[in-house]
């Protein structure tokens, strides 16, 4: 089985190396423990009296790695006082835990206000850090408790706390306790309002994929692209059912239906499942990348879910903040979970507001009033509000005799001509490109056959065709064309006298739209671009020649391009035989051109060098300026060809 690509050096050494990443971004804020795998807040440096734990009770969690930015990145005055590492989603020694609880925390005899291990509930988190506690308890006199977070609604609430894990929900937890304890509270009263936080906390998560961790084969449990997982734990355990792969609207049904159904078994209760939410409470929702979603996809799902709990809840404005990104991941797994923490108090969402400086926490607003719309700012009567000048247009037309009957018709023909070249221009923007240009054009040119176009305004003319490719195409062809027609439409319209538009306003339409194709794209002629056509045509003009000698001109500057990328594609033909018959040490085989004549319909006679002047540069190089183009302006990208030696 094939082992899954990541940045690492070895995975011995990846926690210890991540830790030196964190204190080298952090040096102010973030200090190691000696020969532990143990990060606290550096303001635990003083000692005496300055002791922070003096003042506060002191907070600690951590757990295996793998979850960051948990715990390191909530390292901070306002959350934890210190994040203990483990290995790779292994649970951090009873040492290691003991050593994180002597760095932050002093004994009560010697004015010691107590220390809170916030843990997940984990088996191994709750063995280490609890006998952890114990000893600092037993052997150092510190007053060290334990908070246990689960908030995983992927198991039944009548099952009991044993299988219900410690998920993303932890971080809300982190969050009101640092409150508390940086508000001077005593360690009974933090322990207290942290228990009613996880009663009023449930999450659940979905993945397309299952995790792998680093130097692991590839796990591929989830591997059908037809199935995804909901339920399943940080660590990768299995989650409590698989669904098949749908849309992300449908996965956001499945997870707040989880989380509002977070119950008791059926038959029991009034309607067989007891929710845990009710309509008209407030929530605090976070929506948590599980490690390798990306973040368009995460605020995709994320707005489906705020919809979904609001639609539950009655009211957007019963969420009273959205957190969005990566706060307690599953390293590389492919899902997103959403945790909810019912608000009965305002005391718990004004602990939640208070500013921290944690690297790890994600800022959101809170939602004010009672608002329930969308922040929209409707500028549709604006829009229809044209300035003096831009409603004037309206009254122009033009001395072209047949132009009524001339639109219509050239633009079928244009829209004809793009349509059947589709294929083409597709075949080749797939070999250089995205592969999108001539779906893009065709899908222009189809909305100007059924686009309404004034053929009696000329102004109007341009700007109609304006707004159908803006609405049409997309890209950057489409953006392109929308700024030539606007400019031309201008021009017409400032070179028109009396209102009325002559064949020298559309030429210099023409031109002033070439120009603007170049100065907004920030292409020139000889970059390969349409600008290689519309230029010399431009030119053309500008000197007084016809439409059919700019139509020639365009036509010929296209074609250069044409040869031009044909001559670089044989260049890299050419090295690559000569890397080839260096490696079969042939030092005379014969390289025929053949095809290139035959490529370019060009004259040109039959090229064929020996693998010699190709090596000693004296063949291909010389043999290909005989036929090169003429020169043209240079290329800043250019790092020496045919063209630019």
């Amino acid at each position: 089985m094939p082992f899954k690509k990541c940045f690492l050096n070895s995975p011995e050494t990846g926690v210890e190396e991540v830790m030196q990443s964190l204190c080298a971004a952090s040096p102010q804020q973030l200090t190691r423990v000696k020969d532990s795998p143990v990060l606290i807040h550096s303001s635990f440096k003083l000692d005496g009296e300055a002791h922070p734990n003096r003042k506060a009770v002191s907070l600690l969690s951590g757990g295996g790695s793998g979850h960051e930015p948990s715990h390191a990145g909530y390292i901070s005055p306002s959350m934890l006082s210190g994040a203990i590492f483990g290995g790779m989603f292994a649970s951090p020694s009873v040492s290691d835990v003991l050593a994180g609880i002597l760095a932050v925390s002093l004994p009560s005899s010697l004015g010691g206000k107590g220390c809170v291990l916030i843990v997940k509930n984990y088996t191994g988190d709750r063995l280490n850090f609890g006998m952890a506690a114990e000893k600092a308890k037993l052997d150092y006199g510190i007053d060290c408790r334990m908070l246990v977070v689960s908030d995983d609604c992927a198991v039944e609430r009548n099952k009991g706390i044993t299988g219900r894990r410690g998920v993303a929900g932890t971080v809300f937890v982190h969050k009101v306790c640092g409150g508390l304890a940086q508000a001077g509270k005593d360690i009974d009263s933090i322990l207290h309002q942290g228990r009613h936080v996880v009663n009023n906390l449930m999450s659940i998560g979905v993945a397309l994929n299952s995790v792998t961790i680093p130097g692991a084969e590839s796990n591929d449990r989830l591997a059908d692209p037809a199935i995804a997982e909901v339920g399943l734990g940080i660590h990768g355990e299995p989650g409590s059912t698989q669904v098949p792969f749908t849309t992300s609207e449908q996965f956001a049904e499945i997870m707040v239906d989880k989380c509002v159904k977070f119950g008791y078994g059926e038959g029991e209760g009034e309607n067989g499942d007891i929710s845990y939410l009710k309509k008209g409470d407030e929530v605090v929702m976070l929506v948590n990348n599980l490690g390798g979603c990306s973040v368009f996809e995460l605020n995709i799902i994320a707005g489906d879910l705020y919809k979904k709990v609001a639609a539950f809840l009655g009211g957007r404005d019963k969420i009273k903040k959205v957190l969005v990104g990566s706060m307690m991941t599953s390293f590389n797994m492919i899902g997103a979970s959403l945790s909810l923490l019912k608000l009965d108090s305002t005391e718990i969402l004004d602990l939640i507001d208070l500013p921290t400086d944690a690297k790890g926490w994600v800022h959101a607003e809170t939602r004010l009033g009672g608002g329930d719309g969308d922040n929209v700012k409707d500028i549709s009567a604006l829009s229809k509000e044209k300035s003096g000048s831009d409603s004037s247009y309206t009254t122009y037309t033009t001395s072209i005799g047949d132009y009524s009957a001339m639109i219509p018709k050239s633009v079928k023909s244009v829209a004809d001509s793009i349509s059947a070249a589709e294929p083409d221009l597709t075949a080749w923007d797939l070999k250089v490109g995205d592969g999108d240009c001539g779906i893009t054009m065709k899908r222009g040119a189809k909305a100007l056959l059924s686009g309404s176009i004034d053929s009696t305004n000329p102004v109007k003319t341009m700007t109609d065709i304006a707004d159908i490719v803006s609405d049409s195409m997309g890209g950057t062809s489409g953006a392109l064309f929308e700024i030539f027609f606007r400019v031309c439409g201008r021009t017409v319209m400032e070179k028109s006298e009396g209102g009325v538009a002559s064949a020298d306003s559309f030429k210099s339409g023409f031109v002033a739209g070439v120009d603007a194709i170049m100065s907004y794209g920030g292409a020139k002629e000889g970059y390969s671009t349409m600008l290689d056509a519309l230029l010399p045509a431009a030119r053309k003009i500008s000197g007084g020649g016809s439409l059919s000698e700019a139509a020639a001109a365009a036509a010929d500057g296209a074609e250069k391009v044409r040869t031009y990328c044909l001559y670089q594609v044989f260049q890299v033909f050419l090295l690559k035989l000569t890397h080839s018959s260096h490696s079969s040490h042939s030092s005379h085989s014969l390289i025929s051109l053949t095809h290139l004549t035959h490529l370019t319909h060009s004259s040109h006679s039959l090229v064929s060098l020996s693998t010699d002047e190709i090596n000693d540069g004296k063949g291909w190089s010389g043999k290909l300026h005989q036929r090169r183009r003429p020169e043209r302006n240079s290329r800043p990208w250019c790092n020496g060809c045919v063209h630019h030696p």
